[in-house]
């Protein structure tokens, strides 16, 4: 894994992929171009899981994501009002 990811910084793609995330993540706090901020960060979001699931045949992050979906429901709410 170290030399995977020693490789990767010296051929300059973690330098890349640091200014995708900076422009995506600005790009959704200013909810400007929210769609394009979203594409330009699915990339890195299916390297995470394809390592974590490649690291991790256990996944229990999963599962316990899984066990606790209605949880996370209120954060997928497109409009949401204070207190409620």
């Amino acid at each position: 894994m170290m030399t995977v990811s020693m490789g990767l910084m010296k051929g300059g793609y973690m330098t890349v992929v640091s200014a995708d995330e900076i422009l995506a993540a600005l790009l959704l706090l200013t909810n400007r171009f929210v769609p394009l901020a979203l594409t330009l960060i699915a990339p890195i979001l299916v390297g995470i899981l394809t390592f974590h699931i490649a690291t991790s045949p256990g996944m229990i992050e999963v599962d316990l994501a899984w066990s606790y979906r209605k949880a996370f429901g209120p954060m997928l709410a497109a409009k949401v009002r204070p207190g409620v």
